[in-house]
């Protein structure tokens, strides 16, 4: 995966910065048992984190590092001004403990061995978008505590290479397209599940609870736009995430410029 990407930035021209992977896991056994003796509950937390790697000398390192300080401060729980090397490894200690120290509570102390294993796994992906300048970054959050499945939290961010920071679609999309941009999303909504109206989607569970609204987890792709909803946001957990793709042609007329 990681050569992939590394081969992928140099398509794309930006030869300063490179895609760094660190991965770390921790695992706690909580006692659990009134004897005092260790149970055999397990809770794994584990993470493939991307990072941006550029050289000092580089023009794109101040937004690399940008873009790196985010995705610790912000997307890694417990990692706020933890280090590039050191983020992944105190991610996974720091998890793994609040992870235990959850279901210890949650299950209490018990005679028997208590035999189950709670995860929390955190993946990262990174490729490059629109033009030279985009990262499209995805962190994807699955938390098991027990029961059927686990809890799927995903994040989509389209970063500027060139200063760091956080594309929106209010940066992409002109004041007042709200509606406009909603329908289209909408339309294309129906078009994905073969359906002409919005009966039809709320026949299947879909925009039955919510409404259409315009997500903030949106990457800026090569080819379009594409706006990420996780399970329940729009439609029921047996139809996993939900993701619809809008060529620039599709919404040419909504943005802000020519180039996003």
């Amino acid at each position: 995966m990681l050569l992939t990407l590394l081969l992928s930035a140099c398509s794309k021209g930006v030869f300063d910065v490179q895609l760094k992977t660190y991965e770390a896991t921790d695992t706690v056994s909580p006692v659990l048992k009134n004897d005092g003796s260790q149970g055999a509950m397990q809770c794994i937390a584990d993470v493939r984190l991307i990072l941006l790697s550029a050289d000092t000398l580089s023009e794109h390192y101040a937004g690399a590092s940008r873009i790196n300080r985010y995705i610790i401060d912000e997307l890694l729980d417990g990692c706020r001004n933890a280090s590039e090397t050191e983020a992944a490894q105190q991610f996974v200690r720091i998890s793994s403990k609040l992870l235990a120290d959850d279901m210890q509570t949650m299950y209490g102390k018990r005679d028997e061995d208590f035999d189950a294993v709670f995860t929390r796994r955190v993946t990262t992906e990174a490729h490059w978008g629109f033009g030279d300048n985009v990262l499209c970054y995805t962190l994807t959050n699955d938390l098991y505590e027990g029961g059927a499945h686990p809890v799927t939290q995903t994040r989509t961010l389209s970063f500027s290479i060139e200063n760091g920071c956080v594309i929106r679609p209010s940066d992409v999309f002109r004041e007042g397209t709200e509606d406009m941009l909603i329908e289209r999303l909408t339309n294309s909504l129906m078009e994905q599940y073969d359906v002409e109206s919005v009966d039809e989607l709320h026949e299947m569970g879909i925009l039955d609870l919510s409404d259409m609204y315009i997500s903030d987890d949106m990457l800026l792709e090569s080819d379009g736009i594409v706006f990420h909803y996780d399970p329940y946001e729009l439609a029921p957990y047996a139809l996993g995430s939900i993701e619809i793709r809008l060529s620039y042609t599709e919404v040419e007329d909504l943005l802000r410029s020519t180039e996003p």
